[in-house]
């Protein structure tokens, strides 16, 4: 069962219980765009299927001293060419006042003690080129680039 403990740092599987939290980390995260929040009943319902089914994703959080202070959400897809499960990292934030303490690296480890630890075949996400500490710390955790292009559709 995940749970990375350190001097200052934990890492952990959100809880029913935390969701005002991870609510509040979320708009914190949205924050950074300057755009609007959703709704707040598909946030909810969002929480609430993740909560009840962690078999279509989880929601990491990391704390600092005791304080929530990031998040990773992961999600899981097949990958058909393996046929086997995977994880989808959409999203990993650290508050502003705590990051460079070493958080961002312990949800990745975090992230990979769950795809391991769940049986899911790899954990993939996408990163913009200018996030130059985001590149520098997923080299540093030996994380490979995949050459792909991103599309959406809306």
């Amino acid at each position: 069962m995940l749970h990375i403990h350190s001097e200052c740092i934990t890492v952990r599987a959100a809880l029913e219980a935390d969701r005002a939290s991870v609510t509040e980390l979320i708009k914190a995260y949205i924050d950074q765009y300057g755009i609007p929040y959703p709704d707040e009943e598909q946030l909810h319902a969002m929480l609430t299927e993740l909560f009840e089914d962690p078999s279509r994703g989880i929601h990491l959080i990391v704390q600092y001293d005791g304080v929530d202070a990031g998040f990773v959400s992961l999600y899981s897809a097949w990958n058909t060419v393996r046929a086997q499960p995977f994880l989808y990292l959409s999203n990993l934030f650290i508050g502003e006042t705590y990051r460079r303490k070493g958080l961002g690296r312990a949800l990745l480890q975090g992230s990979r003690q769950y795809m391991e630890e769940n049986g899911y075949a790899f954990l993939e996400w996408s990163v913009s080129g200018d996030n130059l500490a985001a590149l520098r710390l997923y080299e540093e955790e030996g994380a490979l680039v995949v050459p792909r292009l991103l599309y959406r559709m809306v």
